[in-house]
């Protein structure tokens, strides 16, 4: 019988989770640390929160270690209740069958309810995507930090028109006398497998993803793929993917590429999209083992690229948080 507490999940959502856990810890340890004075407040929305820990079968069948974990809700939680200015949690736990969500929403409650320091800043709701994000945009001040998780079930249910509005949503913060732009930081579970088997027999997919109309890629995919080998339909996928991106983030993206617990195939690419050097740096050293590549993208020739060696050279460790 299924436990309504976990999500029950393949081996390989143990690396996704601690792609997620890494980029967290920064803010907590680091950005949010108390011994700094002027840390910004914080709010990190959830879009796809479900009960909010994760349940493997193949861990105990296999033996590879815990088979319970948190998600990226608990992560969250974990993350804003030992940051020293959390602002606000935002939740949505969304299941197309009504019985389904009702309990996955009120699982997710009771697992966030420990988290003392967050009880007043909590908000949850449970709705289809495009729904979800009209209702966490005005909850969000653009001009503070935000962490948007973007981690779906199935492609088609992350349009692009959905990252466009976060991307979009932006302010602005003082520093060195003049305004910065603040863009949110997200990290997205780009579902490449799912995309490439998609490519062919129903292209509309891809288009729905990356925001173009066919036309605008599939003629060069087919150049690209067909005509030369140049790459494959993952790589071609992710290509294209990242300079859609390109057109928000100065800095390319990391990009974490995750294996199928058999370690055949890649299954999917998480993907942190931040302009901070903070983030990249952090990120880079904090690189995980499990992960079959862990690497800032540069998707095309004049992506910047943070060389962390001359980085700390010039401004030392603890500068480079000064960003945020």
């Amino acid at each position: 019988m299924e436990n309504s507490h976990y999500e029950m999940v393949k081996y390989h959502s143990r690396q996704k989770h601690k792609f997620i856990e890494c980029y967290l810890k920064i803010w907590t340890d680091n950005v949010g640390n108390k011994k700094k004075s002027g840390v910004p407040s914080l709010d990190i929305i959830d879009l796809y929160a479900a009960s909010g820990w994760a349940e493997c079968e193949e861990t105990k069948r296999y033996g590879m270690g815990d088979d319970k974990w948190e998600g990226s809700a608990v992560l969250a939680a974990r993350c804003l209740d030992n940051y020293s200015f959390p602002r606000s949690l935002i939740l949505n736990s969304y299941h197309p069958d009504p019985d389904k969500r009702e309990a996955q929403l009120a699982t997710l409650k009771k697992n966030i309810w420990p988290f003392k320091r967050l009880r007043n800043k909590v908000e949850y709701e449970s709705l289809p995507i495009e729904d979800a994000v009209q209702w966490a945009l005005p909850k969000v001040n653009p001009c503070y930090p935000s962490i948007w998780i973007l981690d779906p079930y199935t492609p088609d249910q992350l349009p692009w028109h959905v990252i466009e509005a976060i991307g979009n949503h932006r302010g602005t913060y003082p520093k060195g006398g003049r305004l910065v732009e603040r863009k949110p930081e997200i990290i997205i579970n780009l579902m490449t497998s799912s995309l490439q088997r998609n490519i062919e027999i129903n292209p509309r997919i891809i288009s729905d993803a990356v925001g173009l109309k066919e036309s605008e890629w599939l003629p060069e995919y087919q150049e690209t793929i067909k005509g030369h080998g140049e790459m494959n339909a993952r790589q071609y996928i992710l290509k294209l993917f990242a300079e859609r991106l390109s057109e928000y983030y100065k800095k390319p993206p990391i990009v974490a590429e995750i294996q199928s617990t058999a370690q055949t195939n890649i299954v999917y690419c998480m993907l942190l999209c931040t302009d901070h050097d903070a983030g990249h740096y952090m990120m880079k050293l904090q690189g995980i083992p499990e992960l079959k590549n862990w690497e800032i993208y540069q998707w095309r020739g004049t992506a910047e690229r943070i060389t962390t060696k001359k980085k700390l050279e010039k401004k030392g460790q603890k500068d480079l948080f000064d960003f945020y």
